[in-house]
């Protein structure tokens, strides 16, 4: 599993959808779970940091709603070739 750096933070909600910032480790898929909604994105690399926003769709509003977010470091790695 992959280290969460910063985050897990609501970043957006409205009455359909929350957005969720984190920084992770390494790349990897971080997997947000809200309620009974779950949604999970690919991070994405910036001078060498990692990033996911999360979008979770069908969200209740105006509702207390228990999440949580895993961050996993899953599939082959792969390196960059020498040119």
């Amino acid at each position: 599993m992959a280290e969460l750096v910063v985050g897990p933070m609501l970043r957006y909600a409205d009455s359909e959808c929350a957005s969720v910032w984190v920084e992770t480790a390494e790349p990897c898929t971080v997997a947000v779970v809200a309620g009974g909604a779950r949604a999970q994105e690919r991070t994405f690399t910036v001078h060498g940091h990692h990033y996911a926003i999360v979008d979770v769709e069908g969200c209740r509003a105006a509702r207390r709603t228990r999440w949580s977010s895993t961050a996993c470091a899953c599939g082959p790695r792969r390196t960059p070739r020498r040119a």
